[in-house]
């Protein structure tokens, strides 16, 4: 095989995934090749690219193999191992969710209750890749506990961290954000904590079957499988959280659009109070707000 222009793969692979269905398909190709590339063609580089420009035998050969890939189904995120979230760039491997942008709407109000409020201390239940708990230790200086009960999700969690806090993301009792092996609060140390955030598995278990193919065949079921109604994660979050909070403490739940109603009374029903739902950018229900006043209610 001779070097291919990279004009021709371009159009070859939008063509593909277009047929395919996918109607990100032009900016699919381009972070596919700039991956293929190894970064050598950028996104800008590409769209700007002469009719001259070439790729190698090796990146032609891994480019058709991605495009084929994503073609049935896969993920861009999984295919070239990352993800932007909330300005960082952070590694995806299939072990975890892929971040959504949905998700910035948890971590923007915990952003500005730690400004307003002062909290300095979070714990993050569900981290998977660390997208939530490394954003608020990178913006908000939060001291975070993060957990997870896969220890693929925290090993590679803890790269994140890594790559985005530096020095101060040491897995360890000191370091600004400690990763710990737990199912839910498990083996969580006592705290108390000014936050608890958690983007729990809230899908209905029987509805997972009908889920678009990216996420039903790809993304790890542990971490979308709500139970028989969704909300079994809410109820065990519900009845144990008030226990790790500081007396009038917050905690931030994401929830599926649908579920605002259920998961309110579930909160009510174990103590909490202020329960305030907030809607993503798309105008959905997405966020749960609460607090627990300890002197009241234990």
């Amino acid at each position: 095989m001779t070097a291919i222009r990279t004009v021709v793969l371009l159009e070859w692979g939008r063509s593909l995934l277009r047929a395919a269905g996918i109607a990100s398909a032009a900016l699919d190709v381009l972070l596919l090749m700039s991956y293929a590339s190894g970064g050598r063609y950028d996104k800008v580089k590409l769209l700007t690219a002469g009719p001259d420009e070439r790729m190698t035998e090796a990146e032609t050969i891994f480019f058709q193999a991605l495009i084929q890939k994503r073609a049935r189904g896969a993920p861009v995120a999984y295919l070239i191992h990352q993800c932007e979230f909330m300005g960082l760039t952070f590694r995806i491997e299939e072990s975890v969710l892929i971040p959504r942008p949905d998700t910035e709407t948890m971590v923007e109000e915990a952003l500005e209750l730690m400004r307003r409020e002062g909290l300095q201390t979070v714990l993050e239940l569900c981290t998977g890749s660390g997208c939530v708990g490394v954003s608020l230790a990178h913006y908000g200086g939060a001291r975070v506990v993060a957990t997870d009960i896969s220890p693929e999700a925290l090993a590679l969690a803890a790269r994140n961290a890594d790559d985005c806090l530096g020095n101060r993301s040491d897995n360890c009792p000191d370091g600004q954000i400690q990763f710990v092996l737990s199912d839910l609060f498990e083996a969580v140390p006592q705290g108390p904590y000014d936050m608890i955030a958690a983007n729990p598995p809230y899908v209905v278990a029987s509805e997972i079957a009908s889920l678009p193919v990216s996420v039903r065949d790809y993304e790890p079921r542990i971490a979308l499988n709500g139970g028989p109604d969704g909300l079994d994660f809410y109820r065990r979050i519900a009845a144990a959280a008030g226990a790790y909070l500081t007396d009038g403490g917050v905690m931030l739940l994401e929830i599926g659009y649908d579920q605002a109603g259920a998961v309110a009374k579930i909160l009510r029903g174990q103590g909490f109070a202020d329960v305030t739902v907030k809607k993503d950018l798309a105008g959905l229900d997405r966020l749960v707000r609460c607090r627990y006043n300890r002197s009241f209610y234990v």
